[in-house]
Order: C-alpha cells, then structure tokens, then sequence
C-alpha cells in the first residue's frame, strides 16, 4: 500500500474534482461517470482487501512488515473516516447516475 505498489484508486482520488466539474458542466456522459465510478470502486475493493491481508492477523497472507502507522494519529482517519468516506461517495454517485441526476 505505497505509491509505488498497488495503489491505483490514488488516481481516481486525484481525478473526482475534474469528474464532478465535467459532470456538473455536462461535458461527460452519464456511462462515462458510470464506468469511472466502477473502476474506482473497483480499485477501492482491491486495496481495503490488500489492507485486511496486510494486518496482523490469521488472514494475513502478505509476508510484510505489518501496518501498525494506522493505530497512530492522524493516520488512524484513514480507516476511521477517510475509507467509509470514499464508500459513501461512490454509493452516492450510483444513486445520482440511477435518479437520472448527475
């Protein structure tokens, strides 16, 4: 979970700001945002499912060193917030592509 590694969803991070305005503007259809809401999503699933082998647990099934970072401030909001925050936000832009509202 480095910028180097599997971290692809950083992209869809970076890129929400230049969607919604092209959203907002019309210049974007609603399949084009319904294919990167997917991908994001799809790229969220992978690195929480990298965090959860990742952990010390009887799942884990990556020989790394564990991340215990995420028990420290501030980056406990990563899991605390920052994860069901990136949820929400794609689930809200499924309901707006399903209303027809985006």
């Amino acid at each position: 979970m480095t910028y180097l590694n599997l971290n692809f969803d950083i992209l869809v991070g970076l890129s929400k700001l230049l969607m919604a305005w092209k959203l907002a503007r019309n210049k974007v259809s609603n399949t084009a945002a319904l294919i990167w809401t997917i991908l994001g999503l799809v790229l969220f699933l992978n690195i929480v499912v990298i965090a959860i082998l990742s952990m010390s647990t009887p799942l884990r099934a990556f020989d790394n060193k564990p991340a215990t970072f995420v028990t420290q401030f501030p980056y406990v909001w990563l899991p605390a917030f920052h994860v069901q925050a990136a949820l929400f936000g794609h689930l809200l832009v499924f309901r707006a592509l399903k209303r027809g509202s985006a």
